[in-house]
């Protein structure tokens, strides 16, 4: 027994041709990325973190509480500009490694 082919019937499982696509010949570089202020923020945190992670933790308890209880009395509230330099540059100096 021999049955006819239905026109269009074996259309649906035949593959389609597709259009070749057009290579542009110039290279557009208008593609940039922006960081938010608030994720630099947070990898400067991660950076400085890590760093002082890395520290030794040699730090002298007595100093540190002498620290503490100074800072409870209100000795570092009225510090001169030249003293607030001064312990600016030391921890920029012990976070850059110098």
């Amino acid at each position: 027994m021999f049955i006819d082919k239905i026109k269009n019937i074996g259309s649906a499982f035949e593959p389609k041709k597709s259009a070749p696509v057009k290579k542009s010949s110039e290279l557009l570089s208008n593609d940039n990325v922006q960081i938010s202020d608030t994720a630099k923020l947070k990898a400067d945190i991660k950076s400085i973190t890590s760093h002082a992670l890395s520290l030794p933790s040699s730090m002298d308890v007595e100093k540190l509480n002498d620290i503490k209880s100074k800072l409870a009395s209100g000795f570092y509230d009225n510090l001169s500009p030249e003293i607030i330099e001064k312990a600016a540059d030391k921890i920029a100096d012990s976070l850059l490694g110098n």
